[in-house]
């Protein structure tokens, strides 16, 4: 999330994207290409999925020289509308959807979208 001095910006992760998720686990060396640690090292990834509410947990534990550390992400999948709600509870008004953060054009079949609130 990004502010803005006239309203406040952020990238969404768009209900389009769950379809794209699977559940599963992922294992092995330098996992992801050495991103969460310095190679070597050894890495798990495993995700679970919970379709009621379009929302993805994915947990990485990574092992480093007799050390683990786990790393949980959250993501849930909202439309513009879901966007729209939940800032207007949190007393945003004028809300603008872009596809992206550099404000291209909405394309509802996107995996993301952003979004610029202001009170």
């Amino acid at each position: 999330m990004g502010g803005r001095a006239d309203g406040w910006t952020s990238g969404g992760v768009a209900a389009p994207r769950f379809a794209q998720v699977r559940p599963g686990v992922e294992q092995g060396p330098d996992l992801d290409g050495g991103f969460w640690a310095e190679p070597p090292y050894h890495g798990v990834h495993e995700t679970w999925t919970y379709p009621e509410l379009r929302l993805v947990l994915d947990r990485y534990t990574i092992t480093k020289d007799g050390s683990t550390r786990q790393f949980w992400n959250w993501m849930q999948c909202l439309t513009p509308d879901e966007v729209r709600g939940e800032l207007a509870t949190a007393g945003f008004g004028e809300v603008e959807v872009y596809g992206d953060v550099a404000g291209a054009d909405h394309d509802p079949d996107s995996p993301v979208f952003a979004v610029v609130a202001r009170a």
